[in-house]
């Protein structure tokens, strides 16, 4: 933060955003037309260590006629079936949307195409830590 004579003004880092309190905290989730170009999604105080408790949707859309292309760069904790940390990609905006994919553990990387012009991105941490 720079403070000035009758001025303060802060700039947060990326993936944060001033609160009503003029404090950087950091987002979870939000809208993305990804029509023009790449767009980068984090979880919250990415790269540091995403918060416990946590559930984040993004809603992705390009052009009708077009598909979304997602690829994924997951590292959470591991549980069989993901039912801990985990990365779901959905066929659409709505929370019954079809599955398109379910991630969980370290280092994993995987590309996910949607057949319709928007998909939907969810993060979910359960209660434990992730270090």
């Amino acid at each position: 933060c720079n403070n000035t004579p009758g001025s303060y003004q802060c700039t947060c880092p990326k993936g944060f955003s001033k609160n009503s309190h003029n404090k950087c905290v950091a987002r979870c989730g939000g809208y993305a037309d990804i029509a023009s170009g790449i767009t980068s999604i984090h979880t919250p105080n990415f790269p540091r260590t995403y918060p416990e408790n946590t559930e984040c949707w993004w809603f992705l859309s390009v052009q009708e006629g077009k598909s979304v292309e997602v690829i994924l760069r997951v590292d959470t904790d591991y549980s069989k079936g993901c039912h801990g940390d985990s990365v779901e990609v959905l066929n659409g905006w709505m929370p019954d949307s079809p599955l398109l994919k379910k991630v969980c553990g370290s280092n994993i990387r995987v590309r996910v195409t949607s057949s319709a012009h928007k998909a939907a991105i969810k993060f979910k941490s359960d209660r434990y830590r992730h270090d």
